[in-house]
């Protein structure tokens, strides 16, 4: 099945979905809103499926803290994922998952929007640091948040992206948190999207 991913740079949810599908291996194209012609099919989509003749705001761009969109796109991916879940298959560890997802987007988001309109990355590093003891039990329960040991899960994706942005800004103290964060940065589908944490 081929999947359709409208994007905007420097956005967290966008990263996060770009970086999701690459582990399941869908073949997918990619729009950036921010290019004329990506932008008129945002627009003629929008004429085909309802009215109006402004482009659709990508749900991943929603100031909402965890859109029903965006939730309802990753587990739609998660249930017809061709390789594998993307969850636990423990379901009290899947809803233990999904609270994380729900909590760090709904307080990220917010954060990294005044991040990238102020340059300051003061208030981005207080959250990561806030963030540590929760980075340090997903990487040490690692095999019961991924069904697969060998694929990140959702959780895994979130919480990298955020420690390799705060890494932008700051060194990471915690070796275990280092060690996990240089094996996701090198991972193909993190060095796609953000190439300059790749290790030769």
């Amino acid at each position: 099945m081929l999947v359709s991913v409208f994007y905007r740079n420097k956005c967290a949810k966008s990263q996060f979905l770009r970086i999701a599908i690459r582990e399941m291996f869908w073949e997918f194209h990619e729009y950036n809103v921010d290019d004329p012609d990506s932008k008129e099919k945002l627009i003629q989509l929008k004429k085909g499926l309802g009215s109006g003749f402004e482009p659709i705001t990508p749900a991943i761009q929603t100031k909402e803290a965890y859109s029903h969109e965006l939730f309802g796109i990753i587990e739609y991916l998660y249930e017809c994922n061709p390789t594998g879940s993307m969850y636990s298959d423990q379901p009290s560890t899947r809803l233990v998952s999904r609270t994380i997802l729900y909590r760090v987007f709904r307080e990220l988001t917010p954060i990294w929007e005044r991040y990238q309109t102020s340059g300051s990355p003061d208030e981005l590093v207080a959250y990561f640091r806030k963030s540590v003891p929760l980075i340090e039990a997903v990487i040490q329960g690692v095999k019961a948040y991924r069904s697969n040991i060998e694929i990140p899960c959702y959780v895994d994706i979130l919480l990298a992206i955020l420690t390799l942005e705060a890494n932008r800004h700051i060194p990471i103290p915690n070796k275990e948190i280092r060690d996990w964060i240089s094996t996701m940065s090198n991972r193909k589908s993190f060095a796609e999207l953000i190439p300059e944490f790749q290790e030769e």
